[in-house]
């Protein structure tokens, strides 16, 4: 895979910061989604399942569901990117785990385990994932090419 945009070529277009309650994930959840259909994205359901599963996971694991913490989304695109880091102050995410991030296999649905899943969806749906902590903050970028809608010739 490329490395995609230089940051210089993404243009800042809104951000939000929540309390960490699991109930203002829908918040950011419907932000992605106007995002997506500001660009005329067709891939909107994979970032809208990206950012859910990282916020979720930053309110669960990094703030250990603890509520009264911030967690700033930031949005910014290009007319071929968009870009969303989610920025917060809590625990950070082992590197390693990171890395080996995947979708669990299983032969029978039986078999797979009920959580786990969030880093493998984010890795799974998104161009690019990069996380780091930079002075006490933990930052986690996703990369998402803008796909559109093919146009299609018009009869008169």
């Amino acid at each position: 895979m490329d490395s995609g945009p230089p940051s210089a070529n993404l243009t800042p277009r809104f951000s939000v910061t929540i309390d960490s309650r699991l109930e203002l994930v829908a918040v950011v959840a419907d932000l992605a989604r106007i995002a997506c259909d500001g660009l005329g994205m067709v891939n909107v359901y994979d970032v809208e399942i990206a950012i859910v599963e990282a916020v979720s996971n930053v309110i669960s694991h990094a703030y250990e569901g603890e509520p009264g913490h911030a967690v700033h989304v930031r949005f910014a695109a290009s007319s071929d990117w968009l870009q969303i880091e989610v920025t917060d102050a809590g625990r950070s995410l082992d590197p390693v785990r990171m890395r080996a991030a995947r979708l669990p296999a299983a032969n029978d649905v039986c078999d797979l385990p009920e959580r786990g899943y969030g880093l493998g969806i984010i890795h799974r749906v998104m161009h690019k994932v990069r996380y780091e902590t930079l002075e006490g903050r933990n930052v986690l970028t996703l990369l998402a090419p803008v796909l559109q809608a093919p146009h299609l010739a018009r009869c008169v």
